[in-house]
């Protein structure tokens, strides 16, 4: 859980602070945290393997590496998961949130002039 500001940048050029990317059917999500990798989080009665749901997603990744089982939150409710932490390639702003769908906290047309953890903004100030 994260307890700092976390933002990441968009491919439209956006920084969203909180980002949550959802599968439309809400069986698994990825999530950004400030001290640990980007975690993908798969409910276990999902069919589909996480190389695939990675690929789907449009994130960029080197290495996908399993980190643990556990019960986590989707909804309102708590069901058995696995965990994976995933090892971006280059630092690239990372797919734009589709409303409706994915979850942020706030919006940013530019950087946020706050300390804070920031993915997807490699070479940025």
């Amino acid at each position: 859980m994260s307890m700092g500001y976390v933002f990441t940048k968009c491919r439209d050029g956006r920084y969203y602070r909180g980002l949550t990317y959802w599968a439309k059917s809400k069986d698994w999500f990825i999530c950004f945290d400030e001290d640990e990798p980007l975690e993908l989080v798969v409910k276990k009665s999902c069919a589909i393997p996480a190389i695939s749901i990675v690929a789907a997603s449009g994130i960029s990744c080197s290495k996908i590496e399993w980190d643990h089982e556990s019960g986590r939150c989707f909804g309102p409710h708590m069901k058995p998961a696995t965990s994976y932490f995933l090892t971006t390639d280059n630092g690239a702003p990372f797919p734009t949130p589709r409303p409706g769908i994915d979850e942020w906290d706030q919006v940013y047309d530019k950087r946020p002039g706050v300390e804070g953890v920031y993915y997807g903004a490699r070479g940025d100030k």
